[in-house]
């Protein structure tokens, strides 16, 4: 048995007692976060976190097994999560210390956490090497989609009836119950990462947000991606016009198409294959919700279903009221699309800045107009 020891003013002694092992790890190269999982709640639910390329940045490791005191039992697991649970025991204990002293209970000036009764929560242990502390926030749409929300300290997670918990999500888990998950680092513009902090960290992980809600707020990301698929378009059609492989009419049609909103969206979930499990399901809650509020619909693809519940809730929300569970089943699925579209990112053609040449000028005076394009998008020199 280890004691780990925090001692306060002199007088008041914290302690951690448990059995892992002592490890060779400077515990000033891990980072720690909290995560809530409506999912995975029983003290061995414990995952290996990994970034593409099949790295293990750290481990998710759940409170009771932190305060696992039966060597046997911690010996029965692998040595890289204990050695992770070393870690967060000692950063833990700091932690409760300095930043949530009112967890503390105290007998004669001592406390011991490791026989307290903790919120439960998961510790995230993470090397900070491969992950930083201001990084975290790009991983939440993937650890949200994997059934874990980021809260910032342990009493945020003191009221376990406050979160979420999708049908949908607890389905998928139970048949298929992980030790391991991959998860991507998004990048995208600070308006758009702003709008994922608030998605996942105040609003989505929260029970007190109705469907309808949800939905309306999901939709902003898809907003954000159909302003980007259009220029996306936009770039590829000038390009085929510009190698004579369409013609000036084709042009004009094409971006006459895919200036509609409907185009848009449908571009937007196009790199998500109509055969996807998720894509499959969302589709058929969708027409099941409309059939139940007697709106006839005849799309196929994802971005026409996406489209049509959007029309409903803007405009005929009143039909919808009465079938509160049919649309939580639509935005239950809804919320795994976004998070597949999140993940697959932006191809190379966003973003590309065009200069007319017009060949009636003189060369100085294109020349003049490339370099103002250039000191508006700033390239530098």
């Amino acid at each position: 048995m280890k004691e780990w020891e925090y001692l306060i003013d002199d007088v008041r002694r914290v302690t951690w007692n448990s059995s892992f092992p002592d490890n060779e790890l400077d515990s000033s190269e891990y980072g720690l976060a909290f995560f809530y999982s409506p999912y995975y709640t029983a003290e061995d639910d414990n995952l290996e976190v990994c970034i593409k390329g099949g790295y293990t940045i750290g481990w998710l490791i759940t409170l009771p097994y932190l305060q696992e005191k039966d060597k046997d039992f911690i010996d029965q697991h692998k040595s890289w999560l204990n050695k992770f649970a070393s870690i967060g025991i000692s950063s833990l204990l700091a932690h409760i210390v300095e930043e949530e002293p009112e967890l503390l209970e105290y007998q004669d000036n001592e406390c011991s956490l490791s026989d307290i009764d903790i919120p439960a929560c998961h510790v995230f242990v993470y090397r900070i090497s491969q992950i930083s502390k201001d990084d975290i926030y790009k991983f939440l749409p993937g650890f949200y989609d994997e059934g874990f929300y980021h809260v910032n300290k342990l009493s945020d997670a003191r009221n376990e009836s406050l979160f979420y918990k999708s049908s949908y999500e607890d389905n998928l888990i139970k048949d298929d119950k992980k030790k391991k998950i991959n998860l991507s680092k998004i990048e995208y513009s600070d308006d758009l990462i702003k709008l994922i902090r608030n998605l996942y960290e105040k609003w989505l992980p929260y029970s007190y947000v109705n469907p309808f809600s949800r939905y309306i707020y999901l939709y902003q990301v898809v907003e954000y991606f159909m302003e980007i698929a259009f220029e996306e378009s936009l770039f590829v059609h000038i390009k085929d016009f510009n190698n004579k492989n369409i013609n000036k009419n084709d042009l004009r049609i094409k971006l006459e198409k895919d200036s509609e909103e409907i185009t848009k969206i449908g571009l937007v979930f196009n790199a998500i294959s109509p055969s996807n499990s998720v894509a499959i399901d969302f589709n058929n809650n969708v027409d099941n919700f409309l059939g139940k509020i007697g709106v006839e619909f005849s799309g196929k693809n994802i971005g026409s279903h996406v489209y049509k519940i959007r029309n409903v809730l803007v405009h005929n929300m009143r039909l919808a009221v009465d079938y509160e569970n049919e649309l939580n089943d639509v935005v239950e699925c809804f919320e795994k699309l976004i998070a597949i579209r999140l993940n697959k990112g932006i191809s190379d053609n966003h973003n590309k800045h065009m200069v007319v040449c017009d060949t009636s000028e003189r060369y100085k005076k294109n020349k003049k107009r490339m370099k103002k394009t250039y000191v508006q998008y700033k390239y530098g020199k």
